[in-house]
């Protein structure tokens, strides 16, 4: 907050995380949220994670396709 204050022009947006355990603890999540059940559904997540074949989506296929065929000039992307 305080580079904010010293240059508010600097900063186009500014995201905060301000859910206990992040996202998986968030008002988009199933209730109620004890301690107890953001830790289970923080390690369901990992293990999710842990096993999936693409872990990156940078490197999903699916995504790469669409990306060449779709975005590929410059201007496609600063419509996104």
């Amino acid at each position: 907050m305080q580079e904010l204050e010293k240059d508010p022009e600097a900063y186009h947006y500014i995201e905060v995380m301000a859910c206990p355990g992040g996202c998986v603890g968030g008002g988009g999540q199933p209730i109620p949220t004890t301690d107890r059940i953001i830790a289970k559904r923080i390690a369901g997540l990992y293990g999710i994670d842990d096993d999936a074949t693409i872990r990156r989506a940078h490197e999903n296929p699916l995504a790469k396709e669409f990306m060449e065929q779709y975005i590929s000039s410059l201007s496609a992307i600063r419509i996104i």
